[in-house]
């Protein structure tokens, strides 16, 4: 059974362009998969409690669900190169914001505010 899933994807690697396409995605998804995960330590180090930790994380996750399809398909239109530059370039302002917040002080619905933003302005995933 396993021979068999990993023919397909042999498979689907062979196509021309197939493998460059899918490595040029290949540093984002550690990045993003660390995301929530970063946002709770920070806050959890910063003496936030838990639950407010979990509730940025929740935040971004839920921003990311709701705006990631969204901008997704201008990939398909406008093609990765003029997408996620941009994109990078976004998310990376928008990250400073929850940091900074995090860091200030901030309340707890200026820290939503900030995951929020952050969350929906995270690199489309190809």
């Amino acid at each position: 059974m396993a021979a068999a899933g990993l023919a397909s994807y042999v498979a689907v690697l062979r196509v021309p362009g197939a493998f460059a396409f899918g490595a040029s995605a290949t540093p984002v998804r550690p990045a993003q998969a660390v995301l929530g995960l970063g946002s709770v330590l920070l806050q959890v180090l910063l003496g936030r409690s838990d639950a407010v930790a979990g509730l940025l994380a929740g935040a971004v996750s839920v921003a990311q669900g709701v705006v990631g399809p969204q901008v997704s398909p201008l990939v398909d239109v406008h093609g990765q190169r003029a997408v996620v530059l941009p994109q990078v370039l976004a998310h990376a302002a928008a990250m400073s914001g929850p940091v900074a917040a995090g860091l200030a002080g901030a309340p707890t619905w200026l820290l939503v505010d900030a995951a929020l933003i952050a969350g929906a302005r995270r690199t489309p995933r190809p």
